[in-house]
């Protein structure tokens, strides 16, 4: 299963918060290989631990691994 099935079939389940992250990686899945944690908290208009929270939600141990997925 592709990330985005992944992180399309997690949506109902996750907070609001984490679905702005969600609906910013759905929307611009090739930019974020090249964004940092920072940077899509910022676009995302969340905190970092949000993120976390997120990756580590939808099966991820972090970030980086997320990223690389």
């Amino acid at each position: 299963m592709n990330i985005l099935a992944i992180i399309s079939s997690y949506f109902p389940s996750l907070t609001k918060s984490e679905q702005k992250v969600a609906q910013y990686v759905l929307a611009n899945p090739d930019d974020i290989e090249a964004t940092s944690i920072q940077e899509l908290a910022k676009k995302a208009s969340v905190g970092e631990s949000t993120i976390i929270r997120f990756v580590r939600k939808i099966g991820y141990t972090g970030y980086q691994d997320f990223k690389l997925a």
